[in-house]
């Protein structure tokens, strides 16, 4: 990871974990804390949706916030955009994605913490949600090498994947998972 891009997750980090607002960081960046990415391009945070004002707040103190218009196929409920110190740093409240068969919603359901050199803890999300959310926006690179990587060391969370096959996916993405479920011995019935 770039430096500058380590030293502002470290910062924020420390900031966002004493403020006690909820937040996950995900994307790229918990692919990197993975071993899966190696330099993200920017910082990509999530939050719960009713924490738009206290996020605001946080940020607005940190930098000019830009809220850019939306886009097929998010529905996120809000986006922002923060630049710090030559950092982009998205902000998301409520993400969700358009399909054919509806909305798929992010669940933030909280994986195991990444560490930051320096000890600070950043909140992660799993990698079984952004297998699902990256085949919903069309990554393919990005699905394989979450497939692959599941697949070899094994799905920490089975009932992310369960919960997404009982919501409007997409039937590529359906089938994707049942597959990679089935490899797994999980049952997904």
């Amino acid at each position: 990871m770039r430096t500058p891009l380590l030293e502002g997750i470290r910062a924020l980090a420390e900031d966002l974990n004493r403020s006690g607002i909820p937040w996950q960081a995900g994307s790229s960046v918990l692919l990197w804390f993975h071993g899966l990415e190696e330099d993200p391009g920017d910082l990509d945070l999530f939050f719960p949706p009713e924490e738009e004002q206290r996020v605001m707040e946080f940020f607005q103190s940190r930098g000019t916030l830009e809220s850019p218009p939306g886009h097929d196929p998010y529905r996120t409920r809000w986006f922002y955009q923060v630049d710090l110190a030559g950092v982009e740093v998205d902000l998301m409240g409520g993400f969700a994605l358009m399909t054919p068969e509806g909305i798929c919603r992010m669940e933030m359901v909280p994986g195991p913490p990444g560490r930051l050199p320096g000890g600070q803890t950043v909140p992660l999300g799993t990698l079984e949600e952004w297998l699902v959310l990256y085949c919903l926006m069309g990554r393919e690179h990005r699905v394989r090498v979450l497939e692959r990587h599941l697949s070899d060391q094994g799905i920490r969370y089975p009932e992310v994947l369960r919960r997404f096959l009982a919501g409007p996916l997409s039937p590529g993405c359906r089938i994707r998972i049942e597959r990679l479920l089935k490899r797994a011995g999980v049952n997904f019935e």
